[in-house]
């Protein structure tokens, strides 16, 4: 089955800019000083190390294999974030792939917890298939979406742009995947 076939959970709709309000509320309350300098946001340290992260979600990472093809899971009934080991190893030598994994879960926790935990309590959960979706209900969207503007702010961002940094220089100073550069520059010029 293609990702396109595959089904998947309906989420309330959510548009960029809500997804980056909420990105920026997770800063202010975990990293303040990534809102105001371009830096490299400290995920995996925020989430694994800070006990903030903990008390304020309930939710804990752990380090466990997956199936193959599944980089994280993020487990709404027992408040857990799962990381295969090699991608937490990976984020912490600076990765931006590992690195933007766990901004993904943690999207998850910080856009969906409370949506989920009520299905869960009502038993009521719809899925679609991708395909037949509005792209902006689609749970890993919306989760990519918020990734992408927690490890690249747009108050930082915009500033990196008008310094006219390179996608490389972006991908250093955010320690993301050039692709992730590429693809945060384009959102931040289409909508700024």
């Amino acid at each position: 089955m293609n990702s396109s076939q595959s089904k998947t959970l309906v989420v309330p709709p959510q548009s960029y800019k809500s997804i980056g309000t909420k990105s920026e509320k997770f800063l202010q309350d975990f990293y303040r000083q990534g809102l105001t300098t371009p830096c490299r946001i400290p995920i995996l340290e925020i989430v694994n190390d800070w006990p903030e992260f903990e008390e304020q979600t309930g939710f804990q990472l752990v380090a466990e294999e997956l199936p193959p093809g599944v980089l994280g899971r993020t487990d709404f009934v027992n408040n857990l974030i799962t990381i295969p080991p090699e991608t937490c190893v990976a984020a912490k030598n600076g990765d931006g792939r590992a690195r933007f994994t766990i901004a993904h879960e943690v999207g998850h926790v910080w856009l969906h917890n409370v949506f989920f935990k009520g299905c869960i309590l009502e038993n009521r959960i719809l899925t679609a298939n991708r395909a037949c979706m509005k792209t902006y209900e689609d749970p890993d969207w919306q989760a990519e979406a918020f990734a992408s503007a927690l490890l690249m702010p747009s108050t930082t961002m915009a500033t990196a742009i008008s310094n006219g940094l390179s996608i490389a220089d972006m991908q250093m100073l955010f320690q993301v995947s050039y692709k992730a550069a590429i693809k945060r520059t384009e959102i931040m010029k289409k909508f700024t």
